[in-house]
């Protein structure tokens, strides 16, 4: 293209009418090519091992004096290259904690899905499998064939099941700190503080150690506790209010983790938290490299006519993002600590920024009395007699 030398054409398209696709028949739109009646009986007896082990497990576990979470946690491989019918193990009668996609002993790719299914479901599941065993949908096939061919074991969940860090889980049995993601109701998410309640109950129980404070986030709960993988594991009423586990973090990098919508939800319910005088009593000059007001925890608290430079032809743009970070450091201290409770913000004082550093990078120190000097002129420059204060925290 003569007038678009950065655009190549290599090919172009050719069109074609529609035809519509001939009818096959009843078919099976996926791999499975095992026995189907003697696969339903291979997945029907792993369902009931698993059921009869968590019944086992019940009678064995003493009761407690607060409302428990009933249900079971199933660890569901999928059959190999089949992808699990996951849209068939979230819904109003199962729900879906996780799923990965791994390779098992001979290579071949798999789906590892975690499962709940509280106990008053556990007979929907069941039909499941005895459908597929005995009845025939529209087209001749076996009902439910699409979930029950896509799964190859059923198991127990295991600790390791809810593991969804990057990093391996922690082996041992160490007294180790733990991120836990509680898991939500989605049919009632006004259940959360029900499996809020019976988590804490239950750590309190085992002698489980539960850090105070939790971030609340539409489908799960976070909270850290302290244990070893055998205090975890020993206590199904504990496992069933589990959705993830991870390795705990700072929370710096946790929010450098989340997706930017979710950082500005953080961002917004902090600012709701903020409270500032209709008037500052008291400024800190920041003479730096100059401020990003364009920084959405900053722009609400130092006006466009307090961000100011010695030289026009500078700017007032923070060129190495050290006058911004100074800035949030003083309105705010630790971030990490004021974002990460639920706790009100009082702003003690304002900020008023002069850019004194020249964006390009300058080695040349003999300047810096005089840019110094010229920084505090300028933001002496109309504040009467409002207290100010210096602060300069920038060296090359």
């Amino acid at each position: 293209m003569k007038d678009y030398p950065h655009l190549h054409i290599e090919a172009f398209c050719q069109s074609y009418s529609y035809d519509k696709p001939r009818g096959g028949g009843a078919q099976s739109d996926n791999k499975f090519t095992g026995d189907r009646a003697g696969h339903g009986k291979k997945i029907l007896a792993d369902f009931k091992s698993v059921e009869k082990q968590y019944c086992n497990d019940k009678k064995q576990a003493p009761l407690r004096n607060y409302q428990q979470i009933e249900g079971i946690v199933l660890d569901i491989e999928s059959t190999p290259d089949i992808p699990l019918a996951l849209q068939s193990l979230d819904n109003c009668s199962f729900q879906l904690l996780n799923v990965n996609k791994v390779k098992n002993d001979s290579g071949k790719k798999i789906d590892r899905a975690t499962v709940y299914i509280e106990d008053g479901r556990l007979a929907d599941f069941e039909k499941k499998i005895l459908d597929y065993q005995t009845k025939k949908n529209k087209n001749g096939l076996n009902k439910n064939y699409k979930l029950v061919d896509s799964i190859g074991h059923i198991r127990k969940a295991a600790l390791v099941c809810f593991w969804q860090d990057s990093e391996p889980m922690p082996k041992g049995n160490q007294r180790i700190w733990w991120e836990i993601w509680l898991r939500i109701d989605k049919n009632n998410p006004q259940k959360r503080e029900n499996i809020e309640r019976a988590f804490q109950a239950e750590c309190r129980q085992l002698g489980i150690e539960l850090l105070k404070g939790r971030v609340e986030f539409p489908e799960h709960t976070v909270v850290n506790v302290r244990a070893t993988t055998e205090e975890l594991e020993q206590s199904i009423h504990l496992l069933n209010c589990i959705d993830e586990i991870r390795k705990p973090r700072g929370f710096t990098d946790f929010l450098d983790n989340l997706p930017p919508a979710e950082q500005r939800e953080w961002i917004d319910d902090f600012l709701s938290r903020v409270q500032s005088p209709h008037r500052q009593p008291h400024y800190l000059s920041l003479l730096d490299t100059g401020l990003n007001r364009s920084n959405p925890l900053l722009s609400p608290f130092i006006k466009d006519e307090d961000n100011k430079t010695i030289c026009n032809e500078w700017g007032t743009a923070d060129d190495v993002d050290h006058g911004t970070a100074m800035a949030s450091i003083i309105l705010f201290g630790d971030l990490a600590d004021s974002i990460g409770n639920q706790s009100k913000i009082d702003l003690l004082h304002g900020v008023k920024s002069v850019k004194i550093i020249p964006p390009h990078k300058n080695s040349d120190e003999k300047f810096a009395a005089y840019y110094t000097q010229q920084g505090v002129k300028i933001a002496e420059q109309g504040r009467g007699s409002q207290p100010l204060l210096y602060l300069s925290g920038y060296h090359n």
